[in-house]
């Protein structure tokens, strides 16, 4: 972003009038891009998160992915360079260099058991992509909403639709985690290994990568 800003400022010194006509595409293209890609976030959200409902057995490893996650939180605090993803067999964890194997390996373990003991709660992270995914969905559709019952594109329709996801899509991304993408019912489950991988394979036809590498625990259910 920062290099962007730059070269955005560089152009501006040298050629104003390309800045202006940037600026001019920019607002004639965007109402545009926000109605289908809205479209497409309503149609294709729900969808989404269905599929992740009907696999049980990744519903669970995410459970263990966020609850690896929480733990690690609750020892170091906030570590937004964190994240993970659940696959059927297991889950990986990346941006965790800095932290010792060994550390993510008992973070797992007593996440597991917290879990298997009744924390339910662990199953859950607000920064998980469901709760992307739903803050998306409800600002695609209180924008299109709003262009259906004004009829005009508006940025007042643009802060509200805003608003709406800010308010509303934290609380709902939760409820979809606990009831359609996730589950605590995690009580034959055991880590079976951990191990590095700097080519995970999610198989997602390489549409997703992860950066760098991440560890992958390998859970038994």
């Amino acid at each position: 972003m920062p290099v962007l800003l730059l070269l955005l400022l560089i152009l501006a010194l040298a050629a104003p009038g390309a800045v202006l006509m940037v600026g001019l595409a920019v607002l004639l293209l965007l109402p545009a891009y926000l109605v289908v890609s809205s479209v497409f976030t309503v149609v294709l959200a729900p969808q989404q998160i269905l599929a992740v409902a009907s696999e049980g057995r990744t519903r669970r490893t995410h459970a263990c992915e966020h609850a690896t996650v929480n733990v690690l939180e609750e020892w170091y605090g906030p570590l937004p360079q964190v994240g993970g993803v659940a696959a059927r067999d297991g889950f990986y964890i990346w941006g965790a260099q800095q932290i010792h194997p060994g550390v993510l390996v008992r973070a797992a373990q007593q996440g597991l058991r917290r879990m298997q003991a009744g924390e339910a709660g662990l199953a859950l992270h607000p920064r998980c992509g469901t709760s992307l995914v739903v803050a998306q969905f409800v600002f695609a559709l209180s924008f299109l909403l709003g262009l259906f019952v004004t009829g005009y594109f508006t940025l007042t329709g643009i802060l509200v639709a805003l608003l709406a996801s800010w308010a509303f899509g934290r609380p709902l991304g939760l409820l979809a985690q606990r009831y359609f993408t996730t589950s605590a019912d995690v009580a034959r489950l055991r880590i079976a290994e951990v191990h590095w991988t700097a080519r995970p394979d999610l198989g997602m036809g390489g549409l997703f990568t992860i950066p760098r590498g991440a560890f992958f625990f390998r859970v038994l259910q």
